[in-house]
Parts: structure tokens; C-alpha cells; sequence
């Protein structure tokens, strides 16, 4: 420290201000030695020392020398200037850190010191390891050299706690020093499984290369391997949800074995079955009975098939471009004809089971709606005649042929059917109108019907049998030519 005084010169005419250093003997005082703070537990050996010195001190700079053992060496001064890093002895444990303190003047303190454990090694867990996947209940515990706190899931957890719960864990242990230690872990008590499908379980194929449909009751880590005898298998895979595969060549019952593998190695063997067929079904069909006429439109298809599986399928088309929708085949079904008379064709597939589709071909037949164009006369028309003996005058038109004709007299039964019959007719016994019934039928079964007798003239009407009345202004000639009279009959042509 400077100190100051006045001197008087001897003439007494000058005043002198002197000044001398005066260096304080005292060692420096240290109000405060710490370890990081104070802190009670470190989890590096690199720390900091903080000092406080006393702040009536005087003799600047202080310095200090420090060690990790109490007896030194302090042979190397530093300039106090907190907080000062520091690195601690190696291996954890209880660590102390010793300083000696000097003013200017060289003047040291007594020995300063404070003590902190380093603990560099996280919490050990035991009963769960990270990654860890369980079947069952776990109970995790964990020990440090320095106190504990954990957390599983965001939530306050104590060691040796059995969890129970299915799920995804994430536990944290921290000790004293700040060292974490995180386990992540799962509980899944469903055991590992996985099944298959081939072509969404079809039961049923006509191609070699088919679809595996997979699905596994946990996906991480999961691999599998396909085989078509279960001996000899395929490299194993990551698992996905579909695997395209190739059958065994050969028609009949197919079996695929897939193997299931989970991360920890857990094995699960499953099959599949199909059945292969690349035979085509074979049939044919008929309408009506193969009949070459219909006078309605709905008709009836008779149809023979065979196929190696089980049911077969029919579609029906009057086209061969649209086709109705597939249905179980039938050896009778109905189908209605198109409108409009007229040769109608219906064509016919047959699928089976597996998707082999086969065109069996097509059937015909005649659509004829409307019945003959008909006349009778008796006697050229006569009105009246003497003689039960009389001759009829028939006649017929129609778009199919031939006709088929038959007779009756009022009240009596009625002729075969067949050809156009002679025109010699026999009359009922006694006098009084006779009628004479005439109907006639075309290949289809339309029938037309007319009536006539000797007393009433009907001027050339023609009845039907369905009741409606027409003129017929041909002339017999016209139904020569057709060749569905006599010629005899036929006098106007001659």
C-alpha cells in the first residue's frame, strides 16, 4: 500500500509531500471455495472453481495454485480470476480439489478444499432392454452409484414397478449426477402369426402365376420365405402384403407354404390352397328341343354340359355382343326371343370355376307369330244343295310352310291333321244348315279356324278362328300357284 507526508525545508520556505509503499504481510482472505457451485454431484470430470475473496484485500493479485491431491504440488501459480476450469481426477467416486491462496507480498492461506463425486456412468436398467419387444409382464429395475428418478411415458415411475399394460414404452432413468438412460420397449402379448390367401382365397385358378395375399400380427422386422412343397423355400424377404408366385406345373390342388419370422426370430408357418385348372368346360345346346319353328317368344334352351369342376356358369347373348350376366348353368332356362318375326339366333358361353371360358356355339330357330291366311267354300259357294255329297273349296296362305289341314262337321269330331285333304266332303244327315269347320295349322302352331254352311251367304268373308273376319281378294288362282287347292277347284284360271 503507497503512504504520504509533508516535509518542511529548513529556510522554512518549501513544503514536501513524500510517499513510500507499504506492502499488507497478510495472507489474502477467501470468503468462498467451491465446486461447480457447490453442487453435490458432477457426471464430467471437466469443472469449474469458483472463488470469492474478501474485498478489504489489498495486496493484488491474488494467485492461487491448485491440486487434486492434499499435498500438492501447488507448483504452478495462477492469477485468481473466477470461476477457474478445473479437471478432476479419473474414475468416478468422491473426488476433493485442494488451493492455496498468496497475496503480492507472497503470503498464503491456509489450505483451501471442497469435495463434489463424479459419476460418469448412467443408471443401469435391468428387466427390459432397449428395443425390446415382450409377450408378457416386465418389472424393470435400475441402480446408480448416486439417487435415481424415472419417467415412463411423461408420468413419475419407481424401480421395480411390474407393467402389465400391451403397448409402446419409453422409460428414462436419470441419477443424481444428470445421466440419462432411455429404454424404449413394447409389450405385445398377441402371439406372432400371419396367414395367407392365394387370389383373395378364389379356391379356384386357370394360370400358373398367382397372387399371395399376407397380413402378420406385427410388422417390424417381419420376413418371410414361400415354398410350393414345404422343403425347398425361397430366400427370405421383407415382408409386404402381396408376393406374386408361381404354382407348380400340373393341373389339380396346389398348396403354398409361406414362413413367417418376426425380429426376434419367433417362426410361423402357414398355407394355402388352390385348385388348377386350364380345362376349358364343353357343352352344347338346343332350342326347343332343336324344333325349326316357335310361335312364341319365349322359348326354352336345352343344353348339355361337362367341366372338371363344379358348378359351371352360362351367359346368354341374341347378339354374340352383349352377354347377360353369369349365372349358374342350367340344362332348361327360358329366354325371350327378340321382337319382330323372323330367324332368331341365341348364342351361349360356359365358364367354370376357375375363370376357363368357353363359346359353345349358337342355335337357331324360326319366330312365326301369325297364323295362316284361310277361305272355304262349299260348292263354289252355293247356299244351298240337294245332296249331302259337296264339294269344298280350301284355301290357305302363310309365311311357313307346309300346312297342315283338318275338318269337322258341326258338333263332330274332327279330322287328323294333315296335307291339304280331296275336297270331296259328306254333310251331316238331315235338312237344315249344315257348317262345315275348316282350321288350319302352320309349322309354328298358329292355328287359323273358319266355318261355313250352305244356307247363308257370307259374300267371300273368310272367319278366323281367333274370332277377326277378312276379305280374301285373291283369286283361287293365286292359291294354285301357292299349291294349296286342287285344280280342279281353280275354274276362274282356266
Amino acid at each position: 500500500m503507497e503512504a504520504g507526508c509533508y516535509t518542511e525545508q529548513d529556510n522554512g520556505n518549501a513544503t514536501v509531500w513524500d510517499t513510500a509503499t507499504v506492502t499488507n504481510q497478510s495472507p489474502p482472505v477467501i470468503q468462498a471455495f467451491q465446486i461447480n457451485n457447490g453442487d453435490a454431484f458432477t457426471s464430467s470430470r471437466n469443472v469449474i472453481l469458483n472463488v470469492v475473496i474478501g474485498q478489504d484485500e489489498a495486496s493484488a493479485p491474488v494467485q492461487v495454485g491448485i491440486s487434486n491431491n492434499e499435498n500438492g504440488p501447488f507448483d504452478t501459480w495462477y492469477d485468481v480470476q473466477s470461476p477457474i476450469p478445473w479437471s478432476l481426477s479419473a474414475m468416478d467416486g468422491y473426488k476433493t480439489v485442494y488451493a492455496l491462496f498468496r497475496g503480492a507480498a507472497g503470503n498464503m492461506t491456509d489450505k483451501k478444499s471442497d469435495s463434489i463425486i463424479l459419476d460418469t456412468t448412467p443408471p443401469v436398467v435391468s428387466g427390459v432392454v432397449n428395443g425390446g419387444k415382450y409377450e408378457g409382464d416386465v418389472t424393470p429395475t435400475f441402480m446408480d452409484a448416486t439417487p435415481t428418478t424415472a419417467i415412463l411415458n411423461g408420468f413419475p415411475f419407481t424401480s421395480g414397478t411390474t407393467i402389465t399394460q400391451e403397448g409402446h414404452y419409453i422409460l428414462i432413468v436419470t441419477d443424481a449426477a444428470g445421466n440419462l438412460t432411455t429404454i424404449q420397449f413394447a409389450i405385445d402379448k398377441t402371439p406372432f402369426a400371419g396367414t395367407v390367401q392365394i387370389n383373395r382365397g378364389s379356391g379356384y385358378t386357370n394360370d400358373t402365376n398367382v397372387t399371395l395375399n399376407l397380413t402378420v400380427s406385427e410388422l417390424s422386422g417381419v420376413r418371410m420365405a414361400f415354398s410350393n412343397d414345404g422343403v425347398t423355400w425361397s430366400p427370405l424377404e421383407p415382408y409386404s402384403a402381396t408376393k406374386q408366385w408361381h404354382l407348380s406345373s400340373g393341373e389339380g390342388n396346389k398348396t403354398v407354404h409361406v414362413k413367417f419370422l418376426d425380429d426376434k426370430d419367433n417362426e410361423d408357418i402357414q398355407t394355402a390352397n388352390v385348385v388348377l385348372d386350364q380345362t376349358k368346360p364343353t357343352g352344347t345346346f338346343q332350342i326347343n328341343n332343336g324344333a325349326v319353328f316357335t310361335k312364341s317368344r319365349i322359348v326354352e334352351l336345352d343344353t348339355i354340359y361337362s367341366d372338371n369342376l363344379i358348378p359351371v356358369e352360362m351367359s346368354i347373348s341374341s347378339d354374340n355382343l352383349i352377354w347377360s350376366f353369369w349365372e349358374a348353368a342350367q340344362s332348361k332356362r327360358t329366354v325371350t326371343l327378340s321382337a319382330g318375326d323372323g330367324v332368331k339366333t341365341v348364342y351361349m358361353k360356359l365358364r367354370d370355376l376357375a375363370g376357363n371360358e368357353q363359346a359353345v356355339g349358337s342355335a337357331t330357330i324360326h319366330l312365326d307369330t301369325m297364323p295362316p291366311i284361310i277361305d272355304l267354300r262349299i260348292n263354289n259357294g252355293e247356299s244351298v244343295t240337294t245332296s249331302r255329297q259337296v264339294m269344298l273349296h280350301m284355301f290357305a296362305s302363310d309365311a311357313s310352310l307346309p300346312l297342315e289341314y283338318r275338318l269337322a262337321n258341326e258338333d263332330e269330331n274332327w279330322t287328323s291333321w294333315g296335307p291339304i285333304p280331296r275336297p270331296n266332303w259328306e254333310l251331316t244327315t238331315g235338312d237344315g244348315v249344315k257348317t262345315v269347320k275348316l282350321e288350319v295349322r302352320d309349322p309354328a302352331g298358329n292355328v287359323a279356324g273358319i266355318s261355313k254352311n250352305d244356307y247363308t251367304e257370307f259374300s267371300g268373308t273368310g272367319r278366323y278362328w281367333s274370332g277377326r273376319w277378312r276379305y280374301l281378294q285373291q283369286r283361287c288362282c293365286d292359291f294354285l300357284q301357292q299349291g294349296n287347292c286342287y285344280p280342279e277347284w281353280c275354274t276362274l284360271c282356266q
